[in-house]
């Protein structure tokens, strides 16, 4: 019974609205594994887009070496010459009269062969100060700051803290699990050859300036520079609803295991991995968990959001919510995806479902077909069985698939089907739109002997702040004192049921 001294401002608006958002979910443009650019918010279109990470970012420029027939290096390592005299480089691949190499800053150039002369002596890695230092010389990094952390080297410019901050957490809480995880695979990761670089562009714009990217890229991996580069949103950070939070930050975990992957001797830098593996395998890695809690502040409580990367193997639940609604014609599309060249939205879950399946229930095949793929893509090289050097057809399966897990791609796809929707998996997964943490706001004021009670729902804890101000400097005007209170609902449902508890009073 409501009391008679409570009056409550009027809810039917915010209720309804409320119902509309669980009835039809918001969606951000930022599909999984990218983010950014045309964010929408909480009140953004309700649209997705099969908007995917960089593919081949920088293979680019190696186009016109196709030609040169790449070979393996007749040595490990060879001197080249340089503005500051003659340095030892490694050799990754001849090809004719040039030689590609990588460079003691970590970055990859193909250098003319009278250029370069073989030796014995070891490659040795620049320092991180020399790293730091030679990316200070670069216009678009003069007035960065520059933090070492183990094996990373962050870049990013004032006023983007926030960002360089989730990227940090992310990418230094998932690295000893990935490592962890590929030794129990039987694999032998090595310790990084030189510094990581992770570089925060201040906008989209800077961002472009480095490198031009497709429309809806917001992070990349350069497999020349050997740099992570994303770029500063804070309306993903702090405005968007959490399933574009959640997005932008998968992204950056995804670019990242890409980084890992190819600075520990798993994925030699420009080998020619089969792109189901290439980009199923940092899918496999890339879900973190997305934390919300209230701090306490002087002037009251208010959200916060935490990134915490916790385990291999944890269910990609962006990936899980696009093979449930998909709605292609099954039996084919495992043998599909690994035969492709480069991969559709559908493509990247399919490939997250099948490296899940494979390497959870598969364990022992898996790790073989990853061991010999490892070992066999080279840089710039073809992996055909049985020798030779053609590189693989569009639409020719992938010769390690089928040597290690048959050319039965109907019954591949059922057992991974099985995996997906058996109970256990099913139990982990959580729909990443319809349980988007809620907030739902209640401001309390009193005026001439009566309790006004006003509410409202958010999905961006961004609002939910400026909605607490707001709330604050009317009271403020009137000279009166305001109580506010910060419910956090895992979903829209628990926000809808605390809605109608306060509209019943």
């Amino acid at each position: 019974m409501p009391l008679p001294f409570v009056r409550l401002a009027p809810l039917p608006v915010v209720l309804a609205s409320a119902l509309a958002l669980f009835m039809a979910p918001v969606v951000c443009h930022a599909q999984p594994g990218s983010a950014g650019r045309g964010q929408a918010g909480s009140g953004g279109e309700k649209k997705e887009s099969a908007i995917l990470p960089a593919q081949g970012v920088g293979r680019l420029d190696l186009e016109k070496l196709a030609k040169a027939k790449p070979s393996l290096p007749k040595a490990n390592t060879c001197y080249v010459r340089g503005d500051g005299g003659a340095f030892v480089a490694k050799v990754l691949a001849e090809l004719g009269k040039e030689r590609l190499v990588k460079l003691p800053t970590g970055k990859l150039e193909v250098v003319a062969m009278k250029d370069t002369r073989p030796t014995t002596k070891p490659f040795k890695s620049a320092s991180r100060a020399q790293i730091i230092g030679q990316l200070k010389k670069n216009e678009h990094f003069a007035d960065f700051e520059f933090v070492g952390d183990g094996y990373y080297v962050f870049a990013y410019q004032e006023g983007s803290e926030a960002t360089y901050l989730q990227t940090r957490s992310i990418l230094t809480s998932l690295f000893p699990g990935v490592i962890a995880q590929l030794r129990e695979w039987g694999l032998k990761p090595t310790r990084p050859e030189t510094p990581m670089v992770v570089i925060t562009m201040p906008s989209l714009a800077a961002f472009d300036a480095l490198e031009p990217m497709p429309e809806g890229v917001a992070a990349y991996y350069s497999g020349l520079e050997n740099y992570v580069i994303l770029y500063e949103d804070t309306r993903l950070w702090e405005a968007a609803p959490e399933y574009a939070f959640k997005s932008a930050s998968y992204t950056v975990a995804h670019e990242g295991i890409h980084q890992i992957l190819a600075n520990t001797g798993i994925q030699q830098r420009l080998s020619n991995w089969p792109s189901w593996m290439s980009e199923g395998l940092p899918e496999y890695f890339c879900p973190l968990r997305v934390n919300t809690k209230l701090i306490k502040k002087k002037d009251g409580e208010l959200p916060e959001r935490t990134l915490r990367w916790q385990r291999a193997g944890m269910v990609n639940d962006l990936r899980m919510r696009s093979l449930l609604r998909y709605r292609g014609a099954a039996g084919e599309l495992v043998k599909a995806v690994t035969s492709a060249r480069s991969l559709t939205a559908d493509g990247y879950a399919v490939s997250w479902g099948l490296v899940h399946f494979l390497g959870t229930r598969r364990k022992d095949k898996f790790a073989a077909y990853l061991q010999e793929l490892s070992e066999k893509a080279k840089p710039l090289m073809p992996i055909v069985e049985g020798g030779g050097t053609r590189m693989r057809p569009t639409g020719e399966p992938d010769p390690l698939f089928v040597k290690h897990f048959g050319d039965d791609y109907a019954m591949v796809e059922a057992r991974v089907q099985r995996h997906l929707t058996s109970k256990a998996i099913q139990k982990e997964y959580r729909d990443p739109v319809l349980n988007q943490t809620v907030y739902v706001l209640k401001s309390t004021i009193k005026r001439a002997g009566s309790f006004y009670i006003d509410a409202e729902v958010t999905l961006s804890p961004d609002e939910a702040k400026q909605w607490k101000e707001k709330k604050r400097a009317m009271a403020h005007a009137e000279g009166r004192e305001v109580h506010i209170n910060t419910i956090v609902c895992d979903d829209m449902q628990e926000a809808v049921y605390h809605l109608r508890k306060l509209k019943s009073r």
